[in-house]
């Protein structure tokens, strides 16, 4: 079986991570898959220590720095290009079917299944009813909200991350039974090496005898990391051994480093910026507790699922995306969003307790290596389609 997968995005973060997770997926089960994405972004990147690959210099840089009605001018434009280039990859291929990562304004995937007769995987992350970042312009709200539906209605197969995208789509009238809830996932085989990493100790100048509270991801507002300083700034006035590790970068690192300084912080709260996916076991080994302060209500937070294949206690927010994965006081502790003393508590309670840290942590591994890696989601795709199209006949 040939599969084309058609996506939109620069492979920036945990977009790039997903892409890798559900091609090898679908490989591991035999499929022959080809990637089509915008020119000079791959999600088969190679990974570097600290530099995340895509922070080189792009020369489609200027373009994501235009302004938002010009960007997304550009990204309806895109559809042109991307239609001729996905009508030879058919001709060429002859593909069973395409999988497409849903991107605002986005007609071209759809549009080549139609033509072609082939069945439509739509992979969903947000909607036009969802808050992204960044904001869009509203200057093509008519279009996006069209493209969207014909989109929905025309995929044989809507994958979501959470119940909550499931519902939103349903409620436009799209059909409950194609459309399938699939939380993120891991590579085990990227995260095996639990082992405390002395290089990185030493690169980062940590002691062995300190507790490290570690965070993965993007810094965005939604993510709760001045509400994470917050907490954390409360942890230290009982606990000295204790330090913060924040892998990342993005729109509030300049903030966070300020805040940390000011606050007298600084050897408290220690920033590596980007970590490349193959590296990233190495700092995560070094964590105690792996944090998740704040999310949404229809996301699946990829540090999650991350988390707990390193064998890491998780405290994390009570919302519905993450309630479904994680079960509080047996993969970790889960506080009311916002609580800042639930927060602490939770925090001091696991930094205080390394045996509950050390079963926490095996039943997040066992969990995830049951019922969320790649392969086993791919299956469930596979497997409701295949379903839906023996009803149907």
């Amino acid at each position: 079986m040939k599969l084309l997968y058609y996506h939109r995005t620069r492979c920036t973060g945990a977009d790039g991570t997903h892409i890798k997770g559900v091609v090898k997926g679908f490989q591991q089960l035999g499929y022959e898959v080809n990637i089509f994405s915008p020119a000079g972004f791959d999600a088969e990147f190679k990974q570097s220590p600290v530099k995340f690959p895509v922070e080189k210099k792009h020369k489609n840089k200027l373009l994501l720095n235009l302004p938002r009605p010009v960007f997304e001018s550009f990204e309806l434009l895109y559809n042109i290009a991307a239609f001729f280039k996905l009508f030879f990859y058919m001709l060429r291929k002859k593909y069973d079917f395409i999988y497409e990562r849903y991107a605002f304004l986005n007609l071209a995937g759809t549009a080549i299944a139609g033509i072609f007769k082939k069945p439509l995987f739509l992979e969903v992350n947000f909607t036009t009813k969802t808050e992204v970042y960044p904001k869009r312009s509203g200057f093509f709200s008519f279009l996006e909200k069209m493209f969207e539906n014909n989109a929905f209605r025309r995929a044989a197969l809507i994958i979501v991350i959470s119940d909550e995208l499931k519902e939103s789509i349903a409620c436009g009238g799209i059909e409950k039974g194609k459309i399938i809830v699939l939380p993120n996932a891991v590579n085990l085989e990227q995260f095996k090496n639990f082992e405390k990493s002395k290089k990185v100790m030493a690169e980062l100048n940590l002691d062995e005898k300190e507790k490290i509270v570690g965070f993965v991801g993007s810094f965005y507002p939604w993510h709760g990391l001045d509400f994470l300083l917050d907490a954390f700034k409360m942890v230290l006035k009982d606990m000295k051994n204790v330090k913060l590790l924040l892998l990342g970068d993005g729109q509030m690192a300049e903030h966070l480093k300020a805040r940390v300084e000011k606050e007298d912080m600084n050897g408290a709260v220690i920033f590596t910026g980007r970590v490349g996916q193959d590296f990233l076991q190495d700092y995560m080994s070094l964590f105690d507790i792996g944090v998740m302060p704040d999310s949404n209500d229809y996301g699946s937070p990829m540090k999650i699922f991350e988390y707990m294949a390193m064998k890491k206690p998780i405290v994390a927010p009570r919302l519905a995306p993450i309630v479904s994965v994680l079960e509080h006081g047996r993969e970790g502790l889960l506080f009311e969003k916002k609580n800042i003393e639930e927060f602490k508590a939770a925090l001091k309670k696991l930094l205080d307790d390394e045996v509950l840290c050390k079963k926490m942590g095996e039943n997040g591994r066992e969990k995830v290596a049951r019922l969320h890696t790649w392969d086993k989601n791919v299956k469930k795709m596979i497997s409701l389609f295949e379903k839906n199209k023996k009803t149907e006949s």
